[in-house]
């Protein structure tokens, strides 16, 4: 996916990014009414704007965004130099750092930036690529999840995984020194137990799967 692309494509539509023009004065262009362009300042009005627009091609976009399990994977990308420059940041105040004695402190890190992006709701089904998230300070929870799995991943854990639950909310879980956390994106809360106890955390809303850039696993599998 590029979502950059489809970005400069509505960047680039008309009423979007106009071109400057020289209003003609009252008499000039035959007598027509002549339709300012939009104030810089009427930021309401703009935002109503792109989202008509939006939603003209929200069809569009949802088929050009869509993902299908198998592409899951590729979503998390732990050496992508934008995770790598989040790593650099977590790791900073260790000297050095080391997986078995600093992770979890390293995980606390990487959920205090994560807090620092704040959560909306797309108007469509959209994937930001983490320049994105990182320049907008803001992405759903979805994208939270896979930048956050990713960076645990850069972290050195192998297990981070990002685990989606039948309500379709993700978390991330990952299993350190034979314990389990469970984090909740939306809220940075995070559980510690068994496997058993954390996922029993989400009581009715089931897992439904969880993957990283190495696996994929359906926990629907085995059910009657």
């Amino acid at each position: 996916m590029n979502s950059s692309s489809y970005l400069s494509y509505f960047i680039t539509l008309p009423f979007v990014k106009p071109k400057k023009k020289e209003i003609p004065k009252e008499g000039e262009g035959g007598g027509r009414n002549v339709v300012s362009p939009l104030e810089e300042g009427d930021e309401r009005l703009r935002a109503e704007v792109y989202r008509t627009i939006i939603s003209r091609y929200q069809d569009l976009i949802e088929e050009r965004e869509s993902r299908s399990i198998a592409e899951l994977n590729s979503l998390i990308k732990p050496d992508h130099p934008a995770i790598s420059s989040l790593r650099e940041r977590v790791i900073g105040e260790f000297h050095p750092y080391l997986y078995n004695k600093d992770f979890l402190s390293a995980v606390e890190k990487a959920v205090g930036l994560l807090n620092e992006i704040k959560p909306i709701q797309l108007p469509v089904n959209f994937w930001l690529s983490f320049d994105e998230i990182l320049s907008l300070k803001a992405a759903d929870d979805m994208d939270k999840a896979i930048l956050l799995c990713s960076l645990l991943r850069a972290l050195e854990s192998d297990n981070s995984t990002v685990l989606v639950t039948e309500s379709k909310q993700p978390y991330v879980l990952f299993e350190f020194n034979g314990r389990f956390h469970l984090i909740n994106v939306l809220s940075g809360s995070a559980t510690e137990g068994t496997r058993e106890e954390v996922l029993g955390t989400l009581g009715e809303d089931k897992p439904l799967y969880a993957f990283n850039d190495k696996n994929y696993e359906d926990y629907r599998e085995g059910e009657a």
